[in-house]
């Protein structure tokens, strides 16, 4: 059909491939979404769906069309196939030198990376996360704790009006667009990190981001172990596997509702991970229940005291009062003000209004309380007719 009626059928292929791509370019501009996201969209409906040839032979049964017709119309089909895969390889690289078309973001309502707010620009040593899923939020919230400025890219337009309402500096933005990064001022930021659901779409960031910026930190997380070594080799400097994460979570978990101790689950978290030396991190661990600690917790005391002015021990430390060896009870903590300081110096001098936490057997912690208020030694007799009572009976101020 091509080589018999080779104009018609280029003709109708011209219509139907720029036809469909405007119409699609549009639509995605109506829905707000950045220039640069609305242009692949379009190329990637350029082509005639093979639903349309149902379509087609419905409408030859009908007479709306000849067969003849319909051989042109399958012909220039086929070919809008035949090239949709080649539009799709090279419209990200077409999209991303059409910034000057970005007005045109604006008359549609969609929000780009290049309305970054004034101060963003001006960003310098920030972090770019690249997805706003669990773990980007989870991410800018810690960033935001700490005071360490970020900046968030996105393509869910849901989450972008969502969250940018809320106060978040998010954008629609592509992360492979040197422009998007451009105005994310990334060669000020001290990483970018890709916390992006796609794995394809994780690769091409990475090879974008590196291409640009051959010293940055790139922090990727994936879904499983085999990726490690490509993306590596594309130029992430740091790969955070679910997979793996998930079982040494999962086995940490185990150990320690088993009530193994801390040590022995780090030897086997340790061992675990000496086959996956590029995967290393810290050792993170749930906090075990009280529960595990019954047997010891029958024998030893945490017991609270506030120190008062009157208190003899007020203004001296318990390297100057020997605290330990006088009463075998130790201070574990400290609560000042709204400040804990846990394990406090032997010299931290004790204050008035300062909650001490001590730590013993009972007759220890209630001796050292009494010994808090009046300087004297506990005697064993007193001591011994105080176990077994809580030690608020003997100190007032406990």
């Amino acid at each position: 059909v091509l080589v018999e009626t080779p104009l018609l059928v280029g003709g109708l292929f011209l219509v139907i491939l720029i036809g469909k791509f405007s119409i699609a370019t549009v639509a995605a501009l109506c829905m707000r979404f950045p220039f640069r996201v609305a242009l692949l969209a379009g190329a990637g409906l350029a082509q005639v769906g093979e639903f349309s040839f149902v379509l087609g032979k419905a409408g030859e049964a009908v007479g709306l069309m000849t067969a003849e017709e319909s051989r042109v119309f399958l012909a220039a089909s086929v070919m809008t196939m035949l090239i949709t895969p080649i539009l799709v390889r090279f419209a990200p690289h077409f999209a991303a030198g059409m910034a000057q078309l970005n007005p045109l973001e604006r008359v549609f309502g969609g929000h780009g990376a290049d309305e970054v707010e004034p101060e963003h620009p001006q960003l310098r040593n920030h972090v770019i996360i690249a997805g706003f899923g669990l773990a980007g939020r989870a991410l800018a919230h810690s960033l935001k704790q700490v005071d360490i400025p970020y900046i968030v890219l996105e393509l869910n337009p849901a989450s972008v009006d969502r969250y940018r309402g809320e106060g978040e500096p998010i954008y629609y933005g592509d992360i492979t667009s040197a422009e998007v990064l451009h105005h994310c001022n990334y060669l000020e930021a001290r990483e970018v990190v890709l916390v992006i659901s796609d794995p394809a779409a994780t690769r091409r960031a990475v090879s974008a981001v590196r291409a640009l910026a051959p010293e940055l930190l790139i922090t990727v997380r994936t879904r499983y172990f085999d990726e490690v070594a490509e993306l590596q080799k594309l130029g992430a400097t740091d790969v955070v596997v679910e997979e793996f994460e998930n079982a040494v979570e999962m086995m940490a978990r185990v150990l320690r509702r088993a009530g193994t101790p801390r040590n022995v689950i780090a030897a086997r978290i340790a061992e675990a991970r000496e086959s996956k030396v590029e995967l290393m991190r810290p050792l993170t661990l749930p906090r075990q229940r009280l529960m595990h600690f019954a047997e010891v917790m029958e024998q030893v005391k945490l017991d609270s005291y506030l120190m008062s002015g009157e208190d003899w021990a007020a203004g001296r430390s318990c390297h100057d009062i020997n605290l330990r060896s006088v009463t075998g009870a130790s201070v574990v903590a400290l609560r000042r003000g709204e400040k804990i300081v846990p394990n406090p110096s032997p010299r931290e001098k004790l204050q008035a209004g300062d909650v001490v936490y001590l730590l013993g057997d009972q007759p220890a912690v209630t001796g050292a309380m009494m010994f808090f208020q009046s300087g004297q030694a506990p005697q064993a007799e007193a001591q011994d007719s105080a176990d077994g009572h809580d030690s608020s009976e003997d100190a007032p101020n406990a």
